[in-house]
Formats: C-alpha cells, sequence, structure tokens
C-alpha cells in the first residue's frame, strides 16, 4: 500500500494528487473523532497489531478514477517531513 510510518500522536497532513493535480489535503487535527480516542476504541474490541490498518474515511476532494489514472498519496509529520508514500497506477 506503501511506505511504513511509526504512528505518533501529533497531527498529520494527509495528501492526495490525481494526474498530478491534488485532490486531497487535510489535517489528522480536522477529524471528527482525533486519531488517539478512535484506536482507544479500537484496542478495546480487537488486538491490533504492526502492519494493521484502520481505515477511517477521506477527506473532500472525493471523485472517480478511471483506469489509467496516476494516484500519488502521502503523509506529512507536524516538522513537514513526509512519513509516508503511495504511489499507483488505475487499472
Amino acid at each position: 500500500l506503501g511506505t511504513w510510518s511509526n504512528w505518533d500522536e501529533r497531527d498529520v497532513e494527509i495528501c492526495l494528487s490525481l494526474n498530478g493535480e491534488t485532490r486531497q489535503r487535510a489535517s489528522t487535527k480536522l477529524m471528527v473523532h482525533p486519531v488517539e480516542s478512535l484506536m482507544s476504541h479500537l484496542t478495546r474490541w480487537y488486538d491490533l497489531e504492526p502492519g494493521d490498518l484502520v481505515w477511517t474515511g477521506t477527506p473532500k476532494g472525493v471523485g472517480p478514477l478511471n483506469p489509467g489514472d496516476v494516484i500519488d498519496a502521502w503523509m506529512k509529520n507536524s516538522e513537514g517531513e513526509t512519513i509516508s508514500v503511495l504511489n499507483a497506477v488505475c487499472e
């Protein structure tokens, strides 16, 4: 799915571009439920392990994808350092 990043509880910027155009850019501080709250709730029901994925929704900017579309997604920490990257082409 992308490069692995150890999670820390500071705000993270989440971005996605489609064919070179940024479509989504948001911060975890804008989430309805903070990451810490979600993880606390989930770990009451599930044994989460390193590498597990937690899908929570998506920032504004959702749209259709077509075969051949190039998707780049990344996360940046509070210092602006890129901490995770995904590059993909839709089939």
